[in-house]
């Protein structure tokens, strides 16, 4: 099999190959880790706004304690303040359910992402299987190629030498030839 490249041809095509996959390779390892940077960002941020939550909850906890005791000691409309601080407290329930399914949907998107992310790091893994395999597979043909010619080189090498080897056998025989017609 006649190539029509040289050693040197084919090991620069084979480094090539070579930095090429491995830029993707590392391409897909930045973008793994900026998905990953942006999951723990959104994590932060959904334990910080439960937080804010938590704290706004007792914040309005507190002003309402201190206003029913304000009015249990004046005596003034402690029903009244009863029925207000009930429905207060009844609105601000209804909001912390808000919050929560909001919390409970963000984590949902948080595992979906983090699923993503398995699958991404799964066919990252097949790609770079399939890239390594690829590159087995050329390398391998391409050191049969050179093992060919390097064979085939070395057999025309002997051939050349043994021709080479008769051809001044030839004159030397010829020289003696004509040296002993003198």
């Amino acid at each position: 099999m006649n190539s029509p490249f040289s050693r040197e041809e084919l090991d620069a095509k084979l480094t090539t190959i070579s930095s090429v996959s491995d830029e993707r390779w590392n391409l897909m390892l930045q973008v793994t880790t900026e998905i990953r940077e942006s999951v723990r960002k959104l994590h932060i941020t959904v334990i910080l706004t439960g937080i804010g939550v938590v704290i706004g909850v007792a914040g309005v906890n507190s002003s309402l304690l201190s206003g029913m005791v304000g009015a249990f000691e004046s005596g003034q409309g402690m029903g009244k303040q009863a029925e207000v601080v009930n429905r207060r407290m009844e609105g601000m329930e209804q909001r912390l359910g808000g919050v929560e399914q909001r919390i409970g949907g963000m984590e949902q998107k948080i595992g979906g992402m983090e699923q993503k992310i398995g699958k991404l790091e799964t066919g990252v893994d097949a790609l770079n299987a399939s890239l390594r395999a690829d590159m087995a597979k050329r390398d391998a043909q391409l050191r049969a190629e050179m093992a060919e010619r390097d064979a085939r080189l070395r057999a025309d090498m002997a051939q050349q030498q043994r021709e080479t080897r008769a051809l001044r056998e030839s004159v030397d025989r010829i020289a003696a030839h004509l040296g002993s017609k003198r």
